[in-house]
C-alpha cells in the first residue's frame, strides 16, 4: 500500500515537471512578471520550449551523438529531481538544456514549411501541439501562481520608501509609489 502510495506521489511529481504552471516556493515567478512586465514580454516560457524540444529530438535523432547526451542530461535531471526533491522549480536546468532542441525543433518546421513538405511540417506541426496540450494542461483549481505573502515584502518595501519620500517632502512621490503597488494587488 504505502509503495503504490509512493509510486502515485512520483506521478504527480513527473506530472507537474512537465506542466507549465512554476510552483512558487522562495520567489514566484508570476509576482515577477506582475512587477516587470516589460521583461516579462521576452521570457521564452516552459510551454514553449517543451513542445518545440520534442520535435527537435525527434528531428535530431539522425544528426549524431549531440541531441542524445542533451535529452540524456534532460532525463537524468527529471529523473533526479522526481526522486529527491519537491520543488518545480529545480527544473530550470532542464528547461536550459532543452533550448537547442527547441531551437532545432523550430528550424526543422520551418524548412519544412519552407521546402514545401508538407506532411513533414503537418507531422512536425502536429507534435509539437499535441505536447503543448499536455503541457498546457489547467492548474489546479484555485492556483494562480501568485501566493499572498508574494506581495507582502513589495508591500513593505513600498511603504518604507513612501515614507521616505513623505519625510522628505515628497508627498506626490510617496502617493505614486503607494497608488502603484495597488495596482498590483489582487
Amino acid at each position: 500500500r504505502s509503495f503504490s502510495r509512493w509510486l502515485a506521489l512520483l506521478a504527480e511529481k513527473l506530472a507537474a515537471s512537465w506542466h507549465w504552471l512554476e510552483v512558487p516556493d522562495n520567489a514566484s515567478y508570476y509576482y515577477w512578471r506582475l512587477e516587470a512586465p516589460w521583461a516579462a514580454r521576452l521570457a521564452v516560457e516552459f510551454w514553449l520550449i517543451v513542445p518545440l524540444a520534442v520535435v527537435g529530438v525527434l528531428t535530431g535523432a539522425r544528426r549524431g551523438p549531440a541531441g542524445g547526451l542533451i535529452l540524456l542530461m534532460v532525463v537524468t535531471t527529471v529523473v533526479a529531481n522526481v526522486l529527491f526533491y519537491t520543488s518545480s522549480r529545480l527544473r530550470l536546468p532542464v528547461a536550459l538544456a532543452m533550448t537547442p532542441l527547441a531551437g532545432l525543433g523550430l528550424v526543422e518546421i520551418v524548412r519544412a514549411v519552407a521546402a514545401g513538405r508538407w506532411r513533414r511540417a503537418a507531422i512536425l506541426a502536429t507534435t509539437c501541439a499535441a505536447t503543448a496540450a499536455l503541457v498546457l494542461r489547467p492548474a489546479p483549481a484555485g492556483h494562480t501562481g501568485v501566493r499572498v505573502a508574494d506581495y507582502g515584502v513589495a508591500n513593505e518595501i513600498t511603504i518604507h520608501l513612501a515614507r521616505r519620500r513623505a519625510v522628505a517632502g515628497d508627498a506626490a512621490g510617496a502617493r505614486a509609489l503607494v497608488q502603484r503597488r495597488l495596482g498590483t494587488e489582487p
